[in-house]
């Protein structure tokens, strides 16, 4: 964080037993390398203040990097219940080496009033679309949508693209005592039409989840992958806690696509990683945390696309780390670790410095009763003919 989050860059050959020496890219966070079927390396990513969508890449393996391109300014309105929800990026490539980056803005709201999950492709990370937002609901809807978890077949392009879209949401942005949940789309004809959205976890409460000095946290560890026909979403959820301590964990769901036309029984999973105390959380990553731009309400929407750097600036300190509010003490150090490892395509994460010296009580894991869908039920929602570019 001291150098504007500046990113180093290595490459192995041997998987991963040994690499180069890493070479300087550009400030950044969030970035995610995406591998064209060429071997050029595109970069999409956010600024170092979250405030544009930035890409850059290598046509020589990594041992050179290209300056960043624009893609998009960021408009994002602030999400309510006190949660800690940036606009860090998720991307995703398909077969032919198409790029697609996805963030949360809010200019297709008027006044910027709630958050869309919007996107742009690329086929050369050089060109980016116009944005564009996915047709989770109308324009006018109270829901707010934020931290995405996005994935494309890699085994299909074209009109046959195969695409799937996690995120959290609350059904009303101005909620008070707030309730979240999960949600999730697909589409299995490059984005010409869309199943309707599925909660597949919650809601369940804010005052839930892990308290920090950056807000209540779900620790943006989302990320969808798609294999076998099949949507992985990974997420967070939560139950009740027991006295003093939370129960939040990691968890997962078979989401078949498309889900029109078939019955499946999507099993929602949970794994607990981590199980935490109202005081210190027993989960100890490092954690640098980004900084939150507030924007204005406008009615305008942005279309223009400039290299200039916007005015407005952070609110938060780049070299500020989140501290857990703490009402009480212990002296017992709990053993549980995390317990899910998943190789799919993780969106970049950020954690607080949580230490734990509070024994948890017996686990807690999410009950596949949570689910409040029937993916029978489900059918697909027109949103476009010409399907995403």
């Amino acid at each position: 964080m001291g150098n504007g989050n500046l990113l180093m860059m290595a490459t192995s050959t041997d998987g991963g037993l040994s690499w180069t020496v890493a070479t300087n890219g550009v400030t950044c966070i969030g970035g995610q390398p995406l591998v064209q079927p060429n071997g050029v390396v595109i970069v999409p990513s956010a600024d170092a203040y979250e405030n544009r969508i930035i890409a850059w890449r290598s046509t020589d393996g990594g041992k050179t990097w290209t300056t960043a391109v624009f893609v998009s300014y960021v408009k994002r309105s602030e999400v309510a219940g006190n949660m800690r929800a940036d606009s860090l990026p998720s991307a995703s490539i398909d077969g032919a080496g198409r790029v697609i980056v996805t963030w949360v803005d809010c200019s297709f709201r008027t006044n910027c009033y709630t958050n869309d999950i919007v996107y742009s492709s690329s086929t050369d990370g050089v060109t980016w679309s116009a944005v564009a937002r996915f047709p989770i609901d109308s324009v006018t809807s109270t829901a707010d949508h934020f931290i995405p978890g996005f994935a494309m077949d890699p085994t299909t392009s074209g009109s046959r693209t195969v695409m799937a879209l996690t995120y959290y949401y609350f059904p009303n942005s101005a909620c008070t005592n707030c309730n979240l949940s999960v949600g999730f789309i697909s589409s299995a004809d490059n984005g010409a039409t869309w199943t309707s959205p599925i909660t597949i976890a919650g809601p369940f409460s804010v005052n839930w989840i892990a308290d920090t000095s950056l807000g209540r946290m779900v620790g943006d560890y989302i990320t969808t992958s798609i294999s076998g026909g099949k949507a992985i979403p990974i997420f967070t959820s939560a139950t009740a806690p027991s006295g003093s301590t939370l129960h939040q964990s990691l968890c997962t769901s078979d989401m078949p696509i498309p889900l029109t036309g078939v019955s499946p029984t999507a099993k929602t999973t949970s794994k607990p990683t981590s199980v935490f105390t109202s005081n210190k959380p027993s989960l100890k990553p490092s954690f640098k945390p980004s900084l939150k731009t507030s924007f204005k309400p406008s009615s305008k929407t942005v279309t223009s696309k400039s290299s200039t750097q916007p005015t407005s600036k952070p609110s938060k300190h780049p070299s500020k780390k989140p501290t857990i509010k703490s009402t009480s003490k212990s002296t017992t150090k709990p053993s549980v670790k995390p317990s899910l490892k998943p190789t799919v395509n993780t969106a970049q994460v950020k954690t607080p410095s949580f230490k734990s010296t509070t024994k948890p009580s017996k686990l807690s894991t999410i009950p596949t009763t949570a689910k409040t869908f029937n993916p029978s039920t489900i059918k697909p929602t027109l949103s476009s003919t010409a399907g995403i570019h």
